[in-house]
């Protein structure tokens, strides 16, 4: 799995992993969802409707971390690296913000 993150992140694509089987079986889905969630991939295939709620569940944002990933990316404007709450904030934490802000917006959230 690290594998193909790895791959998709170094080709600027985006990782999605393989469905799950137990289309039946909603808990399944959502343990095997926030597990690769968890792990940094971007989606997952779906291959029943009924898997389509639980995946959003999982990979869209909450109003609350849209509004402090847009936060963070503006306490960081034009900074190198910051600190905000005792959290060094560099690089790799604002590339993170901006996917939750993108997702954000995608979603329907507005800036």
């Amino acid at each position: 799995m690290a594998q193909i993150l790895i791959a998709a992140r170094a080709n600027g694509i985006e990782a999605l992993d393989g469905p799950t089987v137990d289309y039946k079986n909603p808990e399944t889905f959502e343990r095997s969802a926030l597990a690769i969630y968890g792990m940094g991939f971007d989606g997952k295939w779906l291959i029943h409707p009924s898997q389509i709620e639980l995946c959003h569940k999982v990979f869209t944002p909450t109003l609350e971390e849209f509004k402090s990933a847009i936060a963070l990316l503006k306490d960081y404007e034009g900074q190198g690296v910051i600190v905000r709450d005792q959290v060094m904030v560099d690089a790799a934490s604002i590339r993170m913000a901006q996917v939750v802000m993108s997702r954000g917006v995608a979603a329907g959230f507005t800036l």
